[in-house]
């Protein structure tokens, strides 16, 4: 994503807390600027949006148990 500014570039895990590594091992993760980073690592709807995309693209190649397994929940229902 890109927000067009000139702010350092970060990335966002899409899953917090104890998957953000797993976030990060299945490449859920968004790049963002500090500015968008601060804004939207609060913003559920934003945050809510992404969980479903992640766990959509996840069920291509697996189950949804498998990725409640990891994640520990569904977010599509």
């Amino acid at each position: 994503m890109n927000c067009g500014s000139n702010y350092q570039m970060t990335i966002h895990e899409i899953f917090e807390g104890k998957n953000r590594r797993n976030s990060m091992i299945y490449g859920f993760t968004l790049p963002l600027c500090l500015k968008c980073h601060r804004i939207l690592q609060e913003d559920k709807d934003f945050n809510d949006i992404w969980k479903k995309k992640a766990q959509t693209y996840f069920e291509k190649e697996h189950t949804r148990d498998e990725f409640i397994n990891i994640f520990r929940r569904n977010y599509k229902d």
